[in-house]
Protein backbone atom coordinates (compact mmCIF):
# COMPACT_ATOMS: atom_id res chain seq x y z
CA UNK A 1 0.00 0.00 0.00
CA UNK A 2 2.83 2.24 1.14
CA UNK A 3 5.02 1.86 -2.05
CA UNK A 4 1.90 2.31 -3.93
CA UNK A 5 1.01 5.86 -2.67
CA UNK A 6 4.54 6.63 -3.00
CA UNK A 7 4.68 5.81 -6.69
CA UNK A 8 2.03 8.07 -7.01
CA UNK A 9 3.66 10.79 -5.27
CA UNK A 10 6.94 10.12 -7.17
CA UNK A 11 4.48 10.86 -10.27
CA UNK A 12 3.01 14.25 -8.64
CA UNK A 13 6.90 15.68 -8.46
CA UNK A 14 7.54 15.05 -12.00
CA UNK A 15 4.42 16.63 -12.96
CA UNK A 16 5.11 19.60 -10.69
CA UNK A 17 8.62 19.80 -12.54
CA UNK A 18 7.79 19.64 -15.85
CA UNK A 19 5.58 22.44 -14.85
CA UNK A 20 8.73 24.38 -13.17
CA UNK A 21 10.90 23.48 -16.09
CA UNK A 22 8.31 25.60 -17.84
CA UNK A 23 7.24 28.73 -15.84
CA UNK A 24 10.32 28.70 -13.95
CA UNK A 25 11.17 28.81 -10.24
CA UNK A 26 8.11 30.87 -8.40
CA UNK A 27 10.35 31.67 -5.83
CA UNK A 28 13.14 33.20 -7.26
CA UNK A 29 12.29 33.82 -10.84
CA UNK A 30 14.77 31.85 -12.14
CA UNK A 31 14.62 29.38 -14.90
CA UNK A 32 14.61 25.82 -14.06
CA UNK A 33 16.52 23.57 -16.83
CA UNK A 34 20.66 22.52 -17.03
CA UNK A 35 22.74 22.01 -14.30
CA UNK A 36 23.75 26.04 -14.46
CA UNK A 37 20.43 27.21 -13.90
CA UNK A 38 19.13 24.75 -11.53
CA UNK A 39 22.18 26.19 -9.22
CA UNK A 40 21.54 29.76 -10.17
CA UNK A 41 17.93 29.00 -8.82
CA UNK A 42 18.85 26.95 -6.11
CA UNK A 43 21.08 29.76 -4.66
CA UNK A 44 18.53 32.24 -5.06
CA UNK A 45 15.87 30.11 -3.06
CA UNK A 46 18.62 29.16 -0.29
CA UNK A 47 19.70 33.23 -0.17
CA UNK A 48 15.96 33.68 0.52
CA UNK A 49 15.77 30.88 2.99
CA UNK A 50 18.54 32.48 4.99
CA UNK A 51 18.52 36.06 4.92
CA UNK A 52 14.66 36.95 5.01
CA UNK A 53 12.38 34.08 5.35
CA UNK A 54 13.87 32.26 8.52
CA UNK A 55 15.33 35.44 9.74
CA UNK A 56 11.67 36.43 9.76
CA UNK A 57 10.22 33.52 11.78
CA UNK A 58 12.44 33.56 14.20
CA UNK A 59 11.84 37.05 15.06
CA UNK A 60 7.71 36.60 14.70
CA UNK A 61 8.63 33.44 17.47
CA UNK A 62 11.12 35.97 19.62
CA UNK A 63 8.32 38.76 19.74
CA UNK A 64 5.55 35.77 20.37
CA UNK A 65 7.94 34.20 23.37
CA UNK A 66 8.87 31.50 21.91
CA UNK A 67 12.75 31.71 21.98
CA UNK A 68 13.54 28.15 21.77
CA UNK A 69 11.55 27.94 18.39
CA UNK A 70 12.96 30.98 17.38
CA UNK A 71 16.78 28.97 18.12
CA UNK A 72 15.71 26.33 15.76
CA UNK A 73 14.36 28.76 12.75
CA UNK A 74 17.92 30.26 13.15
CA UNK A 75 19.80 26.73 13.29
CA UNK A 76 17.71 26.61 10.08
CA UNK A 77 19.14 29.83 8.67
CA UNK A 78 22.79 28.49 8.68
CA UNK A 79 21.68 25.64 7.37
CA UNK A 80 20.38 27.00 4.06
CA UNK A 81 23.68 29.50 4.37
CA UNK A 82 25.55 26.33 4.37
CA UNK A 83 23.17 25.17 1.14
CA UNK A 84 23.59 28.23 -1.04
CA UNK A 85 27.63 27.93 -0.34
CA UNK A 86 27.49 24.37 -1.79
CA UNK A 87 25.34 25.51 -4.35
CA UNK A 88 28.10 28.11 -5.28
CA UNK A 89 30.78 26.29 -5.13
CA UNK A 90 29.08 23.58 -7.31
CA UNK A 91 28.28 26.94 -9.87
CA UNK A 92 32.31 28.02 -10.01
CA UNK A 93 33.37 24.89 -10.77
CA UNK A 94 31.31 24.95 -13.90
CA UNK A 95 33.43 27.27 -15.39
Amino acid sequence: MFKNVADGETGHAHGHLEYLAEVGDPASGEPIGDTEQNLKASIAGETYEYTQMYPGFAKTARDEGFSEIAEWFETLARAEKSHAGRFSDGLKSLA
